[in-house]
């Protein structure tokens, strides 16, 4: 004889990343999480890094447009970025800067990280090569 007794799921665990918990804005392109298991949200303001309880939300203030996204570790641990009109940038102590080894081609073209020691783009049809320093 086969009983058979209801079963009782429990409810999914979720949570909200949005302004309202202290991501610097509700607009998202990407979230990437990193090899020490932050989550780094990109969003029109910036970026942002999620470690389970709080963001920590990093700006930069020398860049033509607010908005990143692609976001990359390299084997460092260093985390990249790019903005909509072509920067590349990388986080730096509090802020988002420059990173002065990338050219600027004025349009976006995501970048990839090759064998641990170069950024590759494709753009204008023409593979760029860039060696890290």
């Amino acid at each position: 004889m086969l009983l058979l007794k209801p079963a009782f799921g429990q409810d999914p665990v979720f949570r909200e990343f949005e302004y309202k918990t202290g991501l610097a804005s509700n607009i998202v392109y990407q979230i990437f999480q990193d090899s020490k298991g932050y989550m780094w949200i990109a969003h029109e303001k910036g970026l942002s890094r999620y470690n389970g309880v709080s963001y920590r939300n990093y700006f930069s203030h020398a860049t033509k447009g607010k908005a990143v996204s692609n976001v990359l570790e390299d084997d460092e641990g260093v985390i990249y970025c790019q903005t909509y009109t072509g920067q590349q940038l990388k986080v730096q102590g509090d802020d988002l800067v420059l990173d002065s080894l990338m050219s600027t081609f004025n349009n976006y073209s995501t970048i990839k990280i090759f064998n641990k020691t170069q950024f590759l783009s494709m753009r204008n049809g023409k593979l760029h090569v860039f060696d890290k320093l």
